[in-house]
């Protein structure tokens, strides 16, 4: 009697923890305090398979040291298939609602609505059409987003950024204000833990956020090389290349003393002439003339620390 109550109470138990488990994985409910309910119901399941193996171990002590009748026997072998097959039940349930089953069962579903030829699959494969080598995994977005940021707050706290694309150091420009704003909205959306039951990070309001953040960012700094090196006039262009390509030559050939000087000269005066050519047209345009693109250092001291 007290044999079949033990095997009613562990068949109980380890019925009761193998639900209780598969709840904690699966339940929203349970979500903050899943790690807790998950080692209650492995405790409660491991109890209840020992409960369910007392009277196995019992009726095997009686079988094997009396002469049990043959239906004893039989009895204690069905017993013990029965109890090893629930426990086995159990088991497997417990394995299919853990974390590695779970997530591979996520992952396929997650493919499956993401080739979906309709809906929020679709929005998103042509989003990362545009967007390239795009994050996937939270974690890496967080990482993106940070990334970004950083590139774009480089512009406002390094002096040499800020003089090499100055236009995104000019926080009025609209194209360096639109990135700006792109990243105070990813503040604003920033969760750490991933949403659930989202098949892409670009599905997700952050993602998209993210993504505008990038794009904004790169159209900033791409029109910033192209203001960079507009700003600098054709005649300028051919003055310097002449005058780097002269300059490399004499640097690495054998030439004479009044060549040389002669070079030097031919320099100077394509340089002169190129710098008045700009000083001309910058002229006949209403704007104010800046002195220097940097704070402190001359371009001849930035040359040198760039060579350093």
């Amino acid at each position: 009697m007290l044999t079949s109550l033990i095997a009613l109470l562990g068949l109980a138990a380890l019925a009761w923890g193998a639900t209780h488990y598969a709840r904690s994985r699966l339940s929203r409910r349970l979500e903050n305090r899943r790690e807790l309910h998950r080692r209650i119901a492995l405790t409660v399941t491991g109890v209840g398979g020992l409960g369910l193996l007392v009277p196995d171990l019992i009726a095997g002590l009686v079988v094997t040291t009396s002469d049990g009748s043959a239906l004893s026997t039989v009895g204690w072998v069905l017993y013990r298939f029965l109890a090893l097959g629930v426990i086995g039940v159990a088991a497997l349930v417990m394995w299919l609602v853990s974390d590695p089953v779970t997530s591979k069962v996520r992952r396929g579903r997650d493919k499956v609505i993401a080739l979906a030829p309709v809906g929020t699959g679709k929005e998103v494969r042509r989003m990362r059409r545009g967007l390239g080598q795009f994050p996937q995994e939270w974690n890496a977005l967080l990482e993106h987003d940070q990334a970004l940021t950083r590139r774009l707050l480089r512009y406002q706290r390094d002096a040499d950024a800020a003089a090499a694309k100055p236009v995104l150091a000019d926080l009025q420009h609209p194209l360096t204000q639109a990135a700006v704003n792109a990243m105070f909205r990813c503040d604003e959306l920033r969760t750490m833990a991933p949403p659930e039951r989202v098949h892409d990070v670009l599905a997700t309001d952050y993602g998209r956020a993210v993504a505008a953040f990038d794009r904004a960012l790169a159209a900033a700094e791409e029109y910033a090389d192209t203001y960079r090196v507009s700003k600098v006039t054709p005649a300028e262009h051919r003055a310097v290349a002449d005058a780097t390509r002269t300059l490399s030559f004499l640097q690495h050939n054998a030439t004479t003393p009044q060549e040389r000087s002669e070079a030097y000269s031919r320099i100077s005066e394509q340089l002169t002439r190129a710098t008045r050519d700009t000083a001309g047209a910058q002229g006949s345009q209403a704007t104010e003339p800046i002195v220097s693109s940097h704070p402190w250092l001359s371009v001849e001291e930035r040359a040198r620390v760039r060579d350093d």
